[in-house]
């Protein structure tokens, strides 16, 4: 399902993009390579909502793949924090998060301050380069199921 993107930082404030920036089901776009959150700072928010069949049930699991992730991230399901990322593979076990029915998935990234300082202090930070920040992906939650075995 599509999502959408916000970053809330001081100055400016939230900035929100719709359903372009946002869809966690494939890839997605950097902060810099969208207009509005080029030289934003603070907090990446991605959102999506996954509906699972009426048959879903404690034996079925998933891992939500992040690929891409410059910088550091966090996932909550329906409100409840997942277990902490390994920078190194962007993968988290969300099954015992999951639900029948609608869920809600959230990503966090967080934004380096150097990009706004980049405007509001050129005199200082105008040479330092724009960094890439965000999820950029390929972002895929890849269901699994669990059987008693013997």
């Amino acid at each position: 399902h599509a999502g959408h993107v916000e970053v809330a930082a001081g100055d400016p404030p939230a900035h929100r993009v719709g359903d372009d920036g946002g869809d966690m089901g494939g890839r997605g776009r950097d902060h810099p390579r969208i207009p509005e959150l080029a030289d934003s700072a603070g907090i990446g928010r991605y959102r999506t909502t996954v509906d699972l069949p009426y048959d879903w049930t404690s034996s079925h699991g998933a891992h939500l793949e992040l690929g891409q992730v410059s910088d550091t991230a966090r996932v909550t399901v329906n409100g409840v924090a997942a277990p902490p990322l390994d920078r190194l593979h962007q993968v988290v076990d969300v099954g015992s998060l999951l639900r029948r029915g609608r869920n809600v998935i959230e990503v966090e990234v967080a934004v380096p301050l150097v990009n706004r300082l980049r405007v509001t202090q050129p005199a200082v930070f105008g040479a330092v380069a724009r960094q890439d920040h965000g999820l950029v992906g390929p972002v895929r939650l890849v269901p699994y199921a669990q059987a008693t075995v013997g």
